[in-house]
């Protein structure tokens, strides 16, 4: 008979103890605190279905306070010393919400899996209620979790739109990822979520999101898929992806802004001498833009800053935003034109 394989859980929590100094005290709270273990045979009094109960000094999962297995019916739950113990109990009555109505998944958009977080928390209500534990859901504190419900759900929107996709894993791992380069700035998780959803347009604060947005943001990205000898070129961003260290980053930005600046003063300059000429043709039936092209005279810069935008938006998008800066629709082409037709004005 083959013995049950470790739960998820129960493998998160080997390897917690697994970084911490051998000096550490262990995290995990065993046995549980009285009125942890109260709401636990309560729930197993209602039968709802529920194996083991990890009550841990330090979370299992980044920004999480507590987590439901509906696989293994476990549940963990973060109690700091530091932190009052009415809200780790409010963490576990929400997870064994989710117990007694285990959720279908995966959800179909983040707007159903906060629903489905908001209707959690009204049942674990329910729960305290019919336990004699009310005292942990005053109405400041119902109003504040579904708060707090709403703009998990607005972080999640916004993350998924810097991303550019609506895949619902990969903008977690990204979210993540944005909280960490907040963390690291110092930033507090009320500052992000205002930057994230457009709420702060400081000037400062979006050039500093700009260093972390793609580049430093796509190292978390990029490790989350099969590490390969050669991998996929579909799934990178591009050189500034590997710029892992802040110093390098940082200059790349700048280079990026230094270029783009260069090619909008390029491109300033072409739309004032293209409108001195009238650009009149009369015989060959074609007009050739390479003239126009004369006036771009950094050439190397355009190429610099068409192979950096690669990097952020892809080789197609850079090309045609490149393209146009230039004045070249297509690159080497001509403008056709009828016999004798008359051609004036700024070509732009």
């Amino acid at each position: 008979m083959h013995n049950r394989p470790p739960s998820t859980f129960t493998r998160q929590l080997q390897e917690l103890r697994a970084s911490l100094s051998p000096e550490a005290p262990d995290p995990l709270i065993d046995p549980p605190p009285d009125a942890f273990l109260h709401l636990w045979e309560c729930a197993k009094d209602a039968r709802i279905e529920i194996r083991n109960l990890l009550v841990v000094r330090q979370p299992l999962d980044f920004r999480a306070a507590g987590a439901y297995s509906v696989e293994d019916h476990d549940i963990w739950v973060w109690y700091a010393p530091d932190a009052p113990e009415e809200q780790a109990l409010r963490t576990l009555l929400h997870e064994l919400a989710h117990a007694q109505c285990p959720p279908t998944l995966p959800y179909a958009s983040f707007k159903e899996e906060w629903e489905e977080e908001r209707a959690t928390w009204k049942r674990a209500i329910v729960l305290a209620r019919a336990w004699r534990m009310e005292h942990l859901f005053s109405e400041e504190i119902i109003a504040t979790l579904l708060e707090e419900v709403e703009a998990c759900l607005q972080q999640r929107l916004a993350a998924s739109a810097i991303l550019g996709s609506s895949d619902m894993a990969l903008t977690e791992r990204t979210l993540k990822q944005l909280w960490c380069e907040a963390n690291a700035r110092g930033w507090t998780s009320e500052l992000l979520h205002n930057m994230l959803t457009g709420a702060n347009a400081d000037p400062g604060l979006l050039m500093e999101v700009l260093t972390f947005d793609r580049c430093v943001l796509h190292a978390c990205w990029e490790i989350v898929h099969e590490l390969e000898d050669d991998p996929d070129p579909d799934m990178l961003f591009g050189p500034l992806s590997r710029l892992g260290e802040g110093t390098r980053l940082a200059s790349a930005v700048v280079l990026l802004q230094r270029t783009l600046a260069s090619c909008a003063r390029q491109e300033e300059a072409l739309h004032t001498r293209l409108a001195a000429h009238s650009w009149q043709v009369v015989t060959l039936g074609s007009m050739s833009y390479e003239r126009s092209r004369q006036v771009i005279q950094d050439e190397a810069s355009l190429q610099e800053a068409q192979a950096i935008l690669t990097g952020f938006f892809g080789g197609e998008a850079a090309q045609r935003y490149c393209q146009r800066i230039t004045g070249t629709p297509h690159m080497n082409q001509s403008l056709e034109t009828a016999d004798n037709e008359h051609v004036a004005g700024p070509l732009f």
